[in-house]
C-alpha cells in the first residue's frame, strides 16, 4: 500500500482481488515511516475497496477518525464492525 494514503488523504484498491485489509490502512499518521515527511502526511479520508474478496474488516477502523468515505461494496462482508461509527466525525 505504501505511503499512497498518507499523500492524498485517499486509496483506491477496488477491483485488486484483495482478501483482506491490509495492516498498514488501519495505522493513524503516529505510525508515519521514519523515512517519511510526517508534514507532508494526511490522514485517510476516503478509503475504496470495493469489488474485492474481503470477508473482514477490524475494529482496528477505529484508528481512522478521518475517515468520511469507505466503500466495501461487491466483498464478502456479512457485517461490519462496530467501530464503524466512531469514523464518522
Amino acid at each position: 500500500m505504501s505511503e499512497e494514503p498518507y499523500r492524498h488523504g485517499s486509496a483506491d484498491k477496488s477491483c485488486t482481488n484483495v482478501r483482506d485489509v491490509p495492516n498498514e490502512v488501519y495505522q493513524s499518521l503516529d505510525s508515519v515511516g521514519k523515512d517519511e515527511k510526517w508534514w507532508e502526511a494526511v490522514e485517510l479520508q476516503k478509503l475504496i475497496l470495493a469489488h474485492n474478496k474481503i470477508e473482514l474488516l477490524k475494529e482496528d477502523l477505529r484508528n481512522l477518525p478521518q475517515l468520511t468515505v469507505l466503500n466495501v461494496s461487491h466483498n464478502k462482508l456479512s457485517d461490519l464492525p462496530a467501530a464503524i461509527g466512531e469514523c464518522v466525525v
